[in-house]
């Protein structure tokens, strides 16, 4: 079963997203048999239903940014409403932000969910009018990586689980965080000519040192276009990849990628 809506009210753990555009799917995965001495075939399901919801939306808050990271590495499951349908037992898989200077902000989101979706009633539209964040007004703090004009982003983060089910059980009853990374991918206007900060292994080579392989921090700010303070997409991690390209009577633009895996900050002293 698949769905697919636009300008639909959604929401996660009680957090409203003004959404784009909504996908639902759902399915079960079955086993057929034929038992010797028989005619006949059967078929039973392997368990339960589990689907995916992916969610388009317009950034217009920090809370928005920061309901979304509190399920970074968490193993508890989000609810997810979607116009009348409820997925009450979700688990984030991806989570992406991008722009550029001639585009409103949008954000993606992508939950795997186990159970049946459930369906009741549809909450009511307001008439709230929003002010989502705009590449024109957004900006970023990314001396640290060589650059002083960016041209568009992409923010990605992505984790995985490993979901248990119990005998006579229809719910999980055991999620384990697999593991998870983000990363930050930028294409700017090439300034760091002499590869003193985008030289992936620092100027001293492998050594790890604040001049050699270090860990760099960067920062994209989103505002939007009154020039009021959306969200924040901070990374602290390493440069993995970049490259470089340009044509006749063009500007030379650097393709760079900032990578950090994720680490749970839970039971560490």
């Amino acid at each position: 079963m698949n769905l697919e809506f636009k300008n639909m009210k959604v929401s996660v753990d009680s957090q409203d997203y003004y959404a784009e555009s909504v996908s639902i799917s759902e399915g079960i995965d079955l086993n057929y048999f034929s038992p010797l001495g028989t005619k006949s075939q059967g078929v039973v399901t392997l368990g339960p239903p589990e689907g995916t919801v992916a969610i388009n939306f317009y950034v217009t808050s920090g809370s928005e940014i920061d309901n979304i990271k509190n399920s970074y590495g968490s193993t508890g499951f989000n609810e997810v409403k979607a116009g009348p349908f409820v997925m009450n037992k979700a688990c984030l898989t991806s989570f992406s932000v991008g722009g550029d200077p001639a585009s409103i902000i949008k954000g993606s989101l992508t939950y795997n969910y186990y159970g049946q979706m459930s369906s009741g009633s549809s909450p009511s539209k307001g008439d709230i009018t929003i002010s989502p964040a705009h590449g024109a007004s957004s900006s970023g703090q990314l001396d640290s990586v060589g650059v002083t004009r960016f041209l568009n982003f992409e923010y990605s983060f992505e984790q995985s689980f490993d979901v248990k089910y119990s005998m006579s059980g229809e719910q999980p009853n055991k999620v384990v965080f697999v593991g998870g990374s983000q990363s930050l991918s930028l294409d700017v206007l090439m300034s760091d000519v002499n590869f003193e900060k985008t030289n992936l292994t620092g100027a001293s080579g492998f050594c790890v040192s604040q001049s050699g392989f270090a860990e760099r921090v960067a920062e994209v700010n989103l505002y939007n276009l009154c020039s009021e303070h959306v969200a924040d997409l901070p990374i602290s991690g390493y440069l993995k990849e970049r490259s470089i390209s340009t044509s006749p009577g063009a500007e030379v633009i650097e393709s760079i990628t900032v990578t950090q895996k994720y680490v749970k900050d839970e039971g560490c002293t």
